[in-house]
Order: structure tokens, then C-alpha cells, then sequence
């Protein structure tokens, strides 16, 4: 397994999803919102700009579609744009690491001129997905958002904690082959009731570890922490040791 501390949504999705550990069931963007709704699996972090901030990172990114004219304000220039540039430009290095070398993560070292884009979900008020993204309506676009505002992140301690709440709950086991009883099935299930001779079971025992993973999160943070450092690092090592290998070739054919 690869340890990584932010994970990016599609990531942890991805991650969960080759466990299968949900039943089949596709593991997406709307299953983690669901899981977080409930409070039976938060994201670790979110990095969110202000409406304002992220319309103005907007512009720059669609600068190739023309100039548009948005019908809200952007950021103007000031400590608030600087700090959101920064914030963003040490994320994008810390994560391009073999390109820009080694870095510190911002998120690490939280510092104060970054911390009104950082939301701590576990928590804070639940809010959907979708609400969250900003509107970029222009006079081209009249009606458009855009989730380019919001940056989610899992920790790969996660992925364990996810495969345990899958498997808590009312578990039932009925004949669904039977064309009658699949359109009883529904319609109970549609008014909010088991279906009849369903026999139900009860789990709920995962739930005691993750209660566990509540108490440790510090140390499963730090764990994760380690082992992405030193697999960095590792990673740094190679690189530069290929780097010398090269370096000594090159000189030994120019003798």
C-alpha cells in the first residue's frame, strides 16, 4: 500500500472502490458525500477559497476561452490574493516534487495567512457538495459554477477505517429472483420499511473500530506522515544517485 496524506477525492475513490468493499457498489464522489453527511467517514482537510478568490483563479485558468465579463466580484489585489497564490503555488510544488525538488507541505505547517482557506469537516456544519462550488455566470456563460474553489483530501488510514463502516448495518436476504417479491421488496423499501420474511441481521461491531480509528487519528496521521516522507525521500535519493551515474558516463566518454 502507498501512504499519502492528501489524497484527492478521485484518488480515495479509486483507492476504496478496487477493495470492493461496499457490495458492488460504485464508490464515487456521491457515496463519500453521503459517508461524510452521516458522519461515518469526514474528509481529513479542505482547502476552500472565498468566492471571490477562486472566480479570480477561475479567469486565469479559462484565459484561453476569452475574456469574460463575471456578474459577481473577484479578488482584487491584496494580503488575501497573495496568500491564496502562495498557498495554491506551495501545494502544486509540494505535489510535483520530482520536477521542483523537495518541499515542505503548507497543510503541515499551517500558516496563519492560510487558514481562512482551510476547512477541518469532522468538525464543521455539513454542507453539499454542489452548494459548495462558486458561480462564475458571465455574459457569455449566464448560468455556470464551478468546483474549481474546493480541493478535498483523505489520508490513506482512511481506506481502512472506509472498508469497516461498509460492512456495519441491517444486512437483509430475500429471494430478489422471485418477480413478485422484487416488486414487494421495493415498494416496502420505497415507504421505508423491510420488506416482509426478509430476516434482517445487525452489525454493528465495525463501528467499534472506528471509534478506534477516532482515538488514534493523531498517531495513524503520523504513521502516514513517515512512510510518504520516506518513500520520498527514497525517491529523491534514486533520482539524484541516476543523476550521478549519468554524470560519470558522460564524463568517462568525453576522456
Amino acid at each position: 500500500m502507498q501512504f499519502h496524506r492528501y489524497m484527492t477525492t478521485d484518488a480515495f475513490a479509486h483507492k476504496i472502490d478496487s477493495l470492493h468493499a461496499f457490495h458492488g457498489r460504485k464508490v464515487g464522489s456521491s457515496l463519500l458525500e453521503y459517508l461524510e453527511k452521516q458522519g461515518l467517514l469526514c474528509p481529513r482537510m479542505r482547502i476552500r477559497y472565498p468566492d471571490p478568490v477562486a472566480r479570480r483563479f477561475w479567469l486565469m485558468a479559462h484565459e484561453h476561452w476569452g475574456p469574460r465579463q463575471l456578474r459577481h466580484p473577484t479578488e482584487p489585489d491584496g494580503p488575501r490574493w497573495d496568500a491564496a497564490v502562495e498557498l495554491d503555488e506551495a501545494f502544486y510544488r509540494w505535489r510535483n516534487s520530482l520536477a521542483y525538488g523537495p518541499s515542505v507541505n503548507p497543510l503541515d505547517d499551517l500558516a496563519p495567512r492560510f487558514s481562512e482557506f482551510i476547512q477541518r469537516p469532522s468538525v464543521a456544519t455539513f454542507e453539499a457538495w454542489l452548494d459548495m462550488r462558486v458561480d462564475v455566470s458571465n455574459d457569455v456563460e449566464t448560468n455556470m459554477f464551478d468546483g474549481i474553489n474546493v480541493e478535498t483530501y483523505y489520508s490513506t488510514w482512511q481506506v481502512l477505517l472506509a472498508a469497516e463502516v461498509a460492512g456495519a448495518g441491517v444486512h437483509i436476504r430475500i429471494n430478489l429472483g422471485d418477480e413478485a417479491i422484487l416488486r414487494r421488496a421495493v415498494e416496502a423499501l420505497g415507504a421505508g420499511r423491510l420488506p416482509d420474511g426478509s430476516g434482517p441481521s445487525y452489525d454493528f461491531t465495525p463501528f467499534h473500530a472506528a471509534r478506534g480509528f477516532a482515538d488514534h487519528q493523531v498517531s495513524l496521521d503520523a504513521i502516514v506522515w513517515f512512510a510518504e516522507e520516506r518513500s520520498r525521500l527514497l525517491s529523491e535519493i534514486i533520482k539524484g544517485q541516476g543523476r550521478t551515474l549519468s554524470a560519470q558516463r558522460g564524463a568517462k566518454r568525453a576522456v
